[in-house]
């Protein structure tokens, strides 16, 4: 099944550009930035949007993961974790 699907890879447009419209029609921007976490693993992403006249865009910049260590370690300290990975 996938090897059928593999071959529709092409389709995918990933668009590198973060900002859609020249940076003069652009109204303002904000940069989003979420951390979180579970016993099991912890993450981060983080958005651009950005406000023009005529449309608002979100564009995704990164994310990041990591399993949570063997060694019990409390949530808090995991959400730490996944905030020092926000940064």
């Amino acid at each position: 099944m996938w090897k059928r699907e593999a071959k529709n890879l092409w389709k995918i447009k990933i668009p590198r550009c973060l900002i859609p419209s020249p940076v003069e029609e652009t109204d303002s921007t904000e940069l989003h930035v979420y951390g979180d976490a579970s016993k099991w693993a912890y993450g981060a992403v983080a958005y651009l949007k950005v406000i023009s006249k005529d449309k608002t865009t979100v564009r995704f910049i990164m994310s990041k993961s990591r399993v949570a260590p063997l060694k019990t370690i409390t949530l808090p300290r995991l959400e730490l974790m996944a905030a020092l990975i926000a940064a």
